[in-house]
């Protein structure tokens, strides 16, 4: 079996208790998502993804020769991933808010873990970071050109200029998650690489998910 699909099927259930039946996803899909909750999920993405370059380049700096081909789309991956943040600072200011105000607040349990988890991964164990990456590419793949069309239809109304993250996404997230697969089962791994990017996944699973139940949790401005 190849190693993505080990690692997806091991961590199936995790997944489907976590997303399947998320408060806010059912909300996204019964027109109760509020515009405090958007802008909270908005918040909370901006504090993970403008580490995501640092994180690619250090854990891109820590792998060996011999896994030079990882290394590369690392490095390719840091350079694309560059800015990706400020879409939404872009859609916070769309939804009339001021980003340097409203972005001073620090991020909140999920998105802190998931920060705290991938500068660890960057700088210990560089390959373990591909079960992080294969959760949120696929998560990125599965929901947000979904989410987007939804907030742009009639039952939401947002414009197009407030949902420039998750439109991007749902079109980079694909790709990349393809290629995260591909590197995981290009790997030598051993059953402790195995296990370690399986574990991490789990985590990101978890971290993930909070991230989102915080965006309920609390009004986006608190």
């Amino acid at each position: 079996m190849k190693l993505s699909d080990f690692v997806i099927e091991a961590s199936e259930q995790n997944y489907k208790d976590a997303f399947d039946g998320h408060p806010v996803f059912v909300a996204l899909q019964t027109g109760k998502f509020s515009r405090e909750v958007y802008l909270a999920y908005l918040r909370e993405t901006f504090h993970l993804i403008r580490h995501t370059t640092t994180i690619m380049a250090r854990a891109a700096s820590r792998l060996p020769d011999d896994q030079r081909g990882l290394r590369g789309w690392l490095l390719d991956q840091a350079v694309d991933e560059h800015n990706h943040d400020l879409l939404c600072v872009t859609d916070i200011e769309a939804l009339g808010e001021q980003p340097g105000k409203f972005l001073a607040v620090p991020p909140r349990r999920g998105a802190w873990g998931l920060i705290a988890q991938t500068f660890y991964l960057a700088d210990q164990h560089p390959v373990g970071l591909l079960g992080y990456l294969l959760t949120t590419e696929g998560i990125g793949a599965s929901y947000a050109a979904k989410y987007a069309d939804l907030l742009t239809s009639e039952l939401y109304g947002y414009k197009s200029n407030q949902v420039t993250f998750l439109r991007a996404h749902g079109g980079f997230d694909v790709k990349h998650f393809d290629e995260v697969k591909k590197f995981m089962d290009a790997l030598d791994a051993d059953d402790n690489t195995r296990d370690a990017i399986l574990a991490v996944r789990r985590f990101t699973i978890m971290y993930y998910s909070q991230m989102l139940q915080d965006c309920l949790d609390g009004s986006a401005k608190s």
